[in-house]
């Protein structure tokens, strides 16, 4: 069995102690494939543990009905709601009025200050490492330390650090929207960000506009 398994299984085994009823029978039941697929693949790589999280959590939604969400994390103020998509169940086993209703619901949970993030489970198998990426800044921005920002280096911008060491020559921002399907803000981002932590440097020969950058060598801690 490998961590994964182990910790997830005791994170489980943690939540159906805690719940009666449907609750528990529901919890009892295990996740679907792609939400346990979601947390080996994005989650337990971007994150390592499931602290705060919580499966199958239940609320009253606005027609005042009970409703499960897939996953929630709650950590003082800050609640999220991460919601798995199928492309099938919801763009072809649904009504007109299906959909438009659980756009309702999603713009209830936003005025109730929850954060809703909808990951697709094509993106699942696909492009884990681009909601890994996705996933650490925005817990970066929403917990992580003012003070240790300009140092820190999340999953994407190691991804950036490693593949500019691989290509063993300049980079350019085609190179970002190729490797992690980003548009062009998206990749300048990234790039801005490596600068300001000086792990990225202009490449040789930029003169009033850069538009390519290589690893800055005399940086004695690259983040590999």
């Amino acid at each position: 069995m490998d961590m994964f398994e182990k910790e997830y299984r005791k994170w489980m085994d943690v939540h159906v102690a805690k719940r009666k009823g449907e609750r528990r029978r529901k919890l009892a039941e295990g996740s679907n494939h792609a939400e346990k697929e979601m947390l080996r693949h994005i989650w337990w790589a971007a994150f390592g543990n499931f602290e705060f999280l919580h499966p199958e959590y239940e609320i009253t939604d606005f027609f005042q009905g009970q409703r499960f969400l897939d996953f929630v994390y709650i950590r003082g103020p800050i609640r999220i709601v991460f919601e798995i998509d199928g492309y099938g169940p919801h763009l072809r086993d649904i009504s007109r009025r299906q959909f438009c209703d659980e756009r309702v619901r999603q713009m209830h949970l936003t005025n109730d200050n929850w954060i809703v993030i909808r990951i697709g489970f094509d993106d699942i198998k696909e492009r884990p490492r681009l909601w890994i990426g996705l996933l650490q800044q925005m817990m970066g921005r929403l917990f992580g330390n003012p003070e240790q920002q300009l140092t820190q280096v999340d999953y994407l911008e190691r991804e950036v650090i490693r593949f500019a060491i691989r290509e063993n020559r300049a980079i350019k921002l085609r190179d970002l929207e190729k490797l992690f399907s980003f548009r062009y803000r998206a990749a300048r981002t990234v790039i801005d960000r490596l600068v300001a932590k000086q792990w990225l440097i202009p490449a040789s020969g930029g003169k009033e506009r850069v538009h390519s950058w290589e690893v800055n060598v005399n940086n004695k801690q690259l983040p590999l």
